[in-house]
């Protein structure tokens, strides 16, 4: 689950970074159409699962990105790709629901790391659940190969004008902090 919105962020990217850098423009406007279409599917699934467990869709992801590792406000809104402001609210909501917790840097007590609570880990993982679910609903006859297929695009893909923070995945990004 925690691979599939990898890939829900990846081609989320390559919607925002690389719709005009394909050079076959009859290619670019199938790649552009379905990668946004994917992209909107999915974004119905996980507000869906999100408005019945009492959340928005982003404090899903932000919750399934707690997972990998303790971001900063800072670098959660990069992965996000919000404003660190939106991401001041979230966690606040969040922590009052006993979900989320913040903790201060051990060598730097001025920074603050975000983690999941042992109830924000269920809850999540509750999530997660429920998104497959609806995926493999949803995209029951996509064959292991067309899934292999968008595993590579979205996972290995790296248009050439991209800032350096959005080349690598949330995963290395955490990693390398």
């Amino acid at each position: 689950m925690v691979e599939m919105l990898h890939l829900i962020s990846k081609a989320s990217q390559l919607l925002r970074n690389y719709t005009v850098a394909m050079t076959c423009p009859e290619r670019s406007s199938d790649l552009t159409f379905s990668l946004m279409e994917v992209h909107r599917q999915m974004r119905v699934i996980l507000a869906a699962v999100a408005r019945d467990a009492g959340v928005t869709a982003q404090q899903i992801e932000l919750l399934c990105i707690l997972e990998r590792g303790q971001p900063t406000p800072g670098e959660l809104a990069t992965l996000l790709g919000c404003d660190k402001t939106n991401i001041t609210g979230m966690v606040a909501r969040l922590a009052q629901r006993g979900l989320v917790d913040r903790r201060p840097d051990t060598r730097d007590r001025r920074i603050i790391h975000l983690q999941l609570t042992d109830q924000g880990r269920h809850f999540s993982h509750q999530r997660k659940q429920e998104v497959a679910t609806r995926v493999h609903t949803r995209w029951n006859s996509v064959t292991e190969h067309q899934r292999a297929a968008l595993a590579h695009l979205a996972g290995h893909h790296s248009p050439p004008d991209r800032a350096a923070v959005n080349d690598r995945t949330p995963a290395e990004h955490l990693n390398t902090q």
